[in-house]
């Protein structure tokens, strides 16, 4: 299991580089669009929609990233004010909880990622860029966090993490 995690946490970390490099990339097309359309009096058409896709696939790469690091907003009130076993026992279930919601996203997206792929589903402004080659991204970034909230499930109820450890949950 421990190889497992080592592997999940390479893949998360490459993920993140890979979400990273789409913030680059996402800068440079604003900065050509800008040099394009107002000192060379040629505006781009793809620069718009590249950053629009960018955009949405740096979300669902980070995302994983974000779950392992606890980046997420917590509210920790709560835990703080209960005593560590029931806020260990709060961790878990919302810990549970979080697990079930990432894994219904997977269910919803992946569904949605199957239909968009047998009825060749396109996106609106190109007509050659398959829907489900976008959609696909939340399908990874889902089951990825929910893996990462299951792996901290396993660390809480064995009491290898507490509430009183972390940013909230």
């Amino acid at each position: 299991m421990r190889l497992l995690g080592r592997v999940h946490d390479r893949l998360t970390d490459a993920s993140a580089w890979l979400g990273a490099l789409a913030v680059a990339a996402i800068t440079y097309c604003y900065c050509h669009e800008i040099v394009a359309r107002y000192f060379l009096n040629a505006p781009t058409t793809w620069a718009n929609e590249t950053s629009t896709y960018l955009s949405l696939l740096t979300v669902m790469l980070m995302f994983p990233y974000v779950t392992r690091e606890r980046g997420h907003v917590a509210i920790s009130f709560l835990f703080e004010s209960l005593g560590s076993r029931n806020a260990r026992i709060l961790l878990v279930v919302c810990l549970i909880f979080s697990v079930a919601v990432c894994l219904v996203s997977v269910w919803f997206t992946a569904v949605e990622v199957q239909r968009q792929y047998v009825r060749d589903v396109r996106m609106l402004d190109n007509a050659l860029t398959p829907k489900w080659w976008l959609t696909s991204w939340f399908v990874y970034g889902f089951a990825s966090s929910a893996i990462h909230f299951l792996r901290r499930v396993v660390g809480a109820w064995r009491g290898l993490e507490t509430a009183d450890t972390q940013e909230g949950f």
